[in-house]
This record gives C-alpha cells, sequence and structure tokens, in this order.
C-alpha cells in the first residue's frame, strides 16, 4: 500500500519530511487504522497519513464515518495531592444509557445555507461508561468531508465544554469508508517518548543564560508544553517580538552598528521539509518567513476580528488549518531555537551577556 506521509519534522537537522516504509492497516473492534511506528523527530507534531488516491479501494463519493479520539487535558492527574500520577479515563463525561448505543441523526448545512443534509452522530464508550470517541457519520465527496464533520464535531464539543463546564481536546482523527472499511486518513498527534540525558553541564549552562534571554526561554517551553497549535504559534511568535523589538534593539544601543563579533545571517536551508511545503521561502532570510507568519497566521489568530472585513478567520476547529499551522510552527522552533543560540554567543562574545 502506497501512502502519502506528510508528517512535519521539527529538526532540520533530519534531512526527510516522511518516515521510511508504509503503513499497515490493522483492525480493531470492527473498524480498520492505519499503524505506523513514527520516528522521534516527529514527536510533539500532527502525523497525517493518507491513502494514495491511485491505490484508493474506497469510492470519492459516498457515506464516510470519522471519528474524533478525545480526551480531557488533565486526565493525566489524579485527584490526590501526591506526586504520583494515574492516567483517568479519555473524558469525564459519561454516557447516558438512553444514547450509549444509538446513533443519532440530525440536519446540517454547508455556507451557511437551509440544513438539508443528514448527518449520524454515534459515541466510542469506555468500559465504564465514559466518552473515549465522537463518530460523525456523512455522505458526500470525500474532498470536503474533513471540513465539514470538523465543523459537526466542534459545535458538540464547544457545547458540552460550555454546559458540563469541561475541557475537551482532540487527540486524533480518523476518516474510513463505510461500506468497504478502508481507512481514507488519519491525523494524530505524536507524543513524546525518547529518553534524554541530564547532566552536570547542563545544571551549570542554566545559570548562565544571560538575563535578557530568560523570559525567552520560557516561552520556548511554554510553546513545546502546548498540544494546541494556534496557543502554540502565539508563543513562538512573541519570542520573535522579545528579540525583534525588545533584546536586539537593547543590544544595539550598547554595541552601535559594527560590533566587534556581528551575528550570523540564517537563511532558510533546503531540504526535504522546506521542500514540500516551504519552498518559495528556501534560501530567505528567516526573519522575512516570520514576517509572512505574522501577517498571515498570527494576526488571524490573536485577533477575532481582522482588519481586512473579507479576509477570513481561521476556525480553530479545522483539522487542515490545525496542520497548516503545526507545520509553521516546526520552521519557527527551528528558526528561535537558532536564534536564542545566535544572540547568546552573540552577547557572550561582545561582553554584554
Amino acid at each position: 500500500m502506497e501512502v502519502n506521509q506528510s508528517a512535519e519534522v521539527r529538526n532540520w537537522t533530519i534531512r526527510r519530511s516522511g518516515p521510511q516504509g508504509e503503513a499497515r492497516v490493522e483492525e480493531h473492534q470492527g473498524q480498520k487504522f492505519f499503524s505506523h511506528k513514527a520516528p522521534a523527530e516527529f514527536e510533539g507534531r500532527r502525523f497525517h497519513i493518507e491513502l494514495a488516491r491511485k491505490e484508493a479501494e474506497f469510492a470519492t463519493k459516498g457515506r464516510f464515518r470519522v471519528s474524533y479520539s478525545i480526551y480531557n487535558p488533565f486526565a493525566v492527574f489524579d485527584d490526590l495531592l501526591t506526586i504520583w500520577s494515574e492516567v483517568r479515563q479519555a473524558t469525564n463525561i459519561k454516557v447516558s444509557k438512553e444514547i450509549a448505543e444509538e446513533t443519532l441523526e440530525f440536519l446540517y448545512s454547508v455556507d451557511d445555507q437551509k440544513p438539508s443534509k443528514v448527518a449520524g452522530v454515534s459515541f466510542g464508550i469506555s468500559s465504564g461508561g465514559f466518552l473515549e470517541r465522537l463518530i460523525i457519520f456523512l455522505d458526500g465527496d470525500v474532498e470536503n468531508m474533513l471540513d465539514v464533520s470538523d465543523h459537526i464535531a466542534a459545535n458538540i464539543l464547544d457545547f458540552l465544554s460550555l454546559t458540563k463546564q469541561t475541557p475537551i481536546d482532540v487527540r486524533a482523527v480518523s476518516m474510513s469508508d463505510v461500506d468497504s472499511r478502508q481507512p481514507v486518513q488519519q491525523i494524530l498527534l505524536v507524543p513524546y517518548r525518547r529518553s534524554v540525558e541530564l547532566s552536570k553541564d547542563d545544571i551549570s549552562q542554566a545559570f548562565a543564560v544571560p538575563k535578557a534571554l530568560i523570559p525567552l526561554l520560557r516561552l520556548l517551553r511554554e510553546a513545546r508544553n502546548s498540544t494546541n497549535p494556534y496557543y502554540q504559534l502565539l508563543c513562538l511568535f512573541r519570542i520573535y517580538e522579545g528579540l525583534k523589538k525588545k533584546i536586539r534593539a537593547d543590544n544595539f544601543k550598547k554595541l552601535g552598528r559594527n560590533p566587534a563579533y556581528p551575528k550570523p545571517k540564517r537563511r532558510v536551508p533546503e531540504n526535504d521539509f522546506t521542500r514540500q511545503y516551504f519552498q518559495r521561502w528556501i534560501g530567505r532570510p528567516f526573519e522575512e518567513f516570520l514576517d509572512w507568519v505574522e501577517h498571515n497566521f498570527r494576526d488571524s489568530i490573536a485577533h477575532l476580528v481582522r482588519k481586512d472585513p473579507s479576509a477570513r478567520v481561521p476556525d480553530p476547529s479545522s483539522t487542515k488549518h490545525a496542520l497548516m499551522t503545526d507545520r509553521v510552527n516546526s520552521m519557527q522552533i527551528s528558526m528561535l531555537q537558532v536564534m536564542i543560540l545566535d544572540e547568546w554567543e552573540f552577547m557572550k562574545k561582545n561582553g554584554i551577556a
């Protein structure tokens, strides 16, 4: 089976944009899913697997099943005030027996037209009766199926968060053809699993960070801790703002236009990842790309209403836009890591660290 893999690389030293080998199709509780071991460089990124169209065993139009694996982000903690943690059930929403085995039907519309299409909604439930998956059944074209199901799922999850006063997030999305049960595509968040070693040098170096750079490191850690691509993007872009408007401006005042040891001029490198997603930026300065991020992502994510009324504000429920934002974040993390270390070295060499 040929698979189109568009997972994001977060480290430019890994010169590939997708893992090697083929995805397997496995069956679980009567449903088929892709199975692929993601390598370490995909940790913390959204991983997208899609059945290549020429090998597809499903119709491009028909009935599709879109499953959203949901969870409570606070489920990693237990309710005891100890340092030990137990993983609880995926959510704390208990599904009533009345609808536990039902497929509910609702009318929905596309492009704000009068509701005329029928969507089926059912639930994946744990052995304890708690909600684990929200499953949407739709008839239509595979190309826009995910956009429609995202909108329906988000409406339900938004309302549950409001009325049940509980956090709910989506960990993975899986689409399959109902008739053949063949998986069509799968998007999931890859966890961090690799081990890293803590040394004495790590502790001593932690106290050598220039005071001016400490807020940037705090924001970088906050960004890495978040599984939400929009919040992550805002944290990352704030690092760039701090570097550009505060730290570099202060250093310029101290050293003038011609420091003894200037910073290297960084440009977007050419590798598998940049060739696949950001080809037009290859060879251009980091700053140009980050300014583009400001006008095309940061502004629209930070503000509910844009200055240009005709410009569309991105829908946080969109799986496709989350993937796009995730790719931009991969670029930002790689750039900002380099820029922070460059600034630190610049400050040390010029005696202002």
